[in-house]
């Protein structure tokens, strides 16, 4: 997890939500399901109602790919840059904290133009976070120093 989700995967260009190819933190997943012996897994898809709409069984490879193709087929759209972004997290539980809600943020990110907006609505019922997270942002002056210190070598935190 300290390299998976450390910022030198997430700030890779590829590093994106719905996004397998050359993607280095779902690359790093399945090299690690490998190396475990994982060699079956089931995935489900869900609709807005968490109904089940796919069943995708067997290799764990083979399986998930499946399932995302499903995915790409069915609920993929084509969007257009904008300079306003609304987003969110999709709701509770997922919209929980602020440390959650930048998933939301990063799809956001992805849409709107450069020097645009993007705004999420977010519950955050308990608040900012772990509270390594809202140290972090405590000993921080700006969103800026925050990039700035999770990108430095070295840094891990857990959160």
């Amino acid at each position: 997890m300290k390299v998976n989700h450390g910022a030198a995967m997430i700030d890779h260009p590829e590093a994106r939500a719905g996004a397998l190819h050359e993607n280095p933190v779902y690359e790093d997943i399945v090299e690690a399901a490998r190396i475990g012996g994982l060699d079956f897994s089931i995935n489900v898809t869900l609709d807005n109602h968490k109904r089940i709409t796919g069943v995708f069984a067997g290799g764990f490879e083979e399986a998930h790919r499946r399932g995302a193709s499903f995915l790409d087929a069915n609920v993929r759209v084509e969007i257009s840059e904008a300079d306003i972004v609304v987003t969110t997290n999709g709701g509770f539980p997922l919209d929980r904290n602020l440390y959650q809600a930048v998933k939301g943020m990063t799809v956001g990110e992805s849409t709107v133009r450069k020097g645009g907006v993007t705004i999420i609505a977010s519950e955050c019922r308990d608040g900012v976070g772990h509270p390594e997270f809202r140290a972090l942002i405590e000993e921080c002056r700006s969103p800026k120093e925050i990039l700035e210190t999770v990108r430095s070598p070295g840094f891990f935190r857990v959160d």
